[in-house]
């Protein structure tokens, strides 16, 4: 009998399932909070398991543009947001042109009422509205026909947003309502960075030297988007408090935007530009704050949550914040200092140069605290993609 050769069967190669494509909606591409941590979540997620695009609300180029393409994203301009028609209209070219897209995320705000809309009509299975910010007490202050536009943006988040996330309970509640806990829709995803570049520090006099800063300064740093809601006017009047009562105090700010020129043009009336340096939107940020920073002041108005504090602390820089701002992310109690707004710059002035450079906790603790919290960028890009997977 002859002997029967076993051949084994041959399977049907089976199509390679395409990746869950994300588009990111977001007002513009410079380099601030949102966007920097976007780019950490590029990051950590790979080009090839969700690639991400982003539509951005303006024509006007960003810092994080090269960036994205470098890291497999697409950057689509979204011009004249106050449009709405010529914004729907691109929104919906974006969609057929450039998907499918598994998951439409944006992070404007009340604005994403309206994307949110425009999404579930071209039938985008996952559409996330983000909440960063608590603008509840500005917009206490704009007259009523806003009250209309938010009513109905947060009824459209409602209506048409699968998932609905915040930063901090703060922005949450500003977003989604009083009761946005009882909604299984709603939670609290904060916002992870790379802490690793924090484990650099340089050589603080040869930096001062690049800054052009004297070797013995005492180094206020500020990290913000040249925006009103960072109060930069109220930063000029602590520095020159500051600077009245320590001559060896500067200024170092960080960042960039449409207030900049007017600030700076006030700093220079008020006599003290000669002690600021404004060094606009960098990418050393870590290494300028583990080296150079003796102590870092947030006087906003509102912030959801502030990446830049998270930055601060994971430096082991003391930090003096308005007493308003959500203290979610007070991670490292020693270091964190609080002021109202309410009370006259000397007070802060003072409070700053009482905790600068005073070393409260060592650097490297610091960083092993930031690097093990919640705010990790591998922790909350975890949380993230279980959202984009139809898993949460």
């Amino acid at each position: 009998m002859a002997r029967r050769h076993f051949r084994p069967k041959q399977l049907r190669a089976q199509p390679r399932a395409e990746p869950r494509r994300v588009l990111h909606v977001v007002a513009s591409l410079v380099r601030a909070g949102i966007e920097v941590w976007l780019l950490n979540v590029m990051r950590a997620t790979g080009r090839a398991h969700r690639p991400m695009d982003f539509l951005v609300l303006t024509d006007q180029p960003g810092e994080c543009e090269d960036e994205v393409r470098a890291l497999g994203g697409r950057v689509m301009p979204c011009p004249h947001p106050r449009r709405p028609w010529l914004v729907a209209r691109r929104f919906r070219e974006v969609l057929r042109t450039q998907g499918p897209y598994a998951v439409v995320h944006s992070h404007v705000h009340h604005y994403s009422g309206f994307l949110m809309r425009l999404a579930a009509r071209e039938g985008v299975p996952v559409r996330v509205a983000h909440s960063h910010n608590d603008t509840r007490a500005f917009e206490a202050r704009r007259p009523w026909p806003r009250e209309f536009y938010r009513s109905l943006m947060r009824n459209w988040i409602r209506s048409h947003a699968t998932h609905r996330i915040a930063v901090s309970r703060e922005s949450a509640e500003d977003l989604f309502g009083a009761h946005w806990e009882a909604d299984k829709d709603c939670q609290i995803i904060r916002c992870g960075l790379d802490f690793a570049p924090f484990a650099v520090v340089g050589d603080r006099r040869k930096v001062l030297a690049e800054l052009g800063l004297p070797a013995d300064a005492l180094v206020i740093g500020h990290v913000g988007r040249f925006h009103p809601r960072k109060n930069h006017a109220f930063l000029l009047e602590i520095a020159a408090e500051a600077f009245a009562r320590e001559p060896l105090a500067r200024l170092l700010c960080l960042g960039d935007g449409p207030l900049m020129h007017e600030i700076r043009g006030k700093a220079i009336a008020m006599g003290i530009a000669d002690r600021i340096l404004f060094a606009g939107s960098r990418t050393d940020v870590p290494l300028l704050m583990t080296t150079v920073m003796d102590v870092f002041v947030l006087p906003s108005h509102h912030e959801g949550l502030s990446l830049a504090t998270l930055e601060a602390q994971a430096a082991g820089l003391p930090c003096v914040l308005a007493d308003g701002l959500t203290r979610e992310g007070d991670v490292l109690a020693p270091l964190m200092h609080r002021v109202s707004l309410e009370a006259p710059a000397e007070k802060w002035a003072e409070c700053l140069l009482q905790v600068a450079g005073r070393a409260t906790l060592r650097q490297e603790s610091a960083l092993e605290a930031m690097s093990g919290s919640e705010f990790s960028v591998e922790h909350a890009t975890a949380q993230l993609c279980r959202i984009y997977d139809g898993q949460a």
